[in-house]
């Protein structure tokens, strides 16, 4: 591989970094959104946890998913529009999980392209979880192939609320802003870290990170100063539902 287009993964020595974080991991419970074929990060909490759920929309990966992670329960199902439109009362039955998993695809995907990164469906993860709560999920801090891709651009300038193109993220901004996010859904921030997933031509480019979640009793404000959130366009806004759960 040429010198100008080198790739350096750290996932499996800072994942676990990411994994200690987690409390008492082998009596949780987890949710893979976006699982492929099981064996990137989700066999590491796999080999860990209580139990697992996966799901995959590609039905090819499917397979190889069942194999990867035999005990796991596995759905074939496009993560997104599954989250952001389970009816209400389908939601309160719905498995709630200790850990959730959004290791979505960078840059835009779906049938048409309308999804960008964890965007479009982050609003309603909290429908799926419990009361305390981990998420695990990425931040692209300077991603790479963007000059011209015009569409990426406007997603990432609305939903970290940005005034330039969203080409180089300040760490400490995104923590201040996924804490602020949170909270805004009736989370309080117990823990956060974020570790370098994978690196490009020295460049710390792409990030994991978790966070311990709290809900909120009903009325009780949070104690993070607001930022400014849209997910503008294109993206998805809190189902009013997420309230009543749990």
């Amino acid at each position: 591989m040429s010198p100008t287009n080198k790739y350096t993964p750290n996932n499996g020595r800072n994942f676990g970094e990411i994994i200690a974080e987690i409390d008492d991991i082998e009596n949780l419970s987890c949710l893979d959104m976006f699982a492929r074929e099981g064996d990137w990060q989700g066999i590491n909490i796999y080999e860990r946890c209580l139990s697992y759920e996966a799901w995959e929309i590609d039905k090819e990966y499917i397979p190889a998913l069942k194999k990867n992670l035999p005990s796991a329960t596995v759905h074939c199902r496009d993560s997104v529009e599954f989250t952001n439109n389970l009816a209400p009362v389908y939601k309160k039955f719905y498995p709630k999980f200790d850990i959730i998993q959004i290791d979505a695809p960078l840059n835009s995907f779906g049938s048409v392209g309308q999804y960008s990164e964890h965007f479009d469906v982050m609003a309603n993860v909290p429908a799926l979880a419990k009361d305390i709560w981990y998420a695990i999920f990425n931040v692209v801090k300077q991603p790479y192939d963007y000059r011209g891709n015009t569409k990426w651009q406007m997603r990432r300038m609305e939903f970290y609320n940005l005034a330039d193109d969203g080409s180089k993220l300040n760490m400490a901004y995104v923590e201040e802003f996924y804490k602020s996010y949170f909270s805004q859904l009736g989370y309080d921030t117990e823990k956060y870290k974020a570790v370098v997933r994978e690196t490009k031509n020295s460049v710390d480019y792409f990030y994991s990170v978790v966070m311990k979640l709290k809900r909120r009793p009903t009325g009780i404000k949070g104690d993070v100063t607001p930022i400014e959130v849209t997910e503008g366009l294109y993206g998805y806004t809190a189902s009013p539902e997420i309230a009543d759960l749990n």
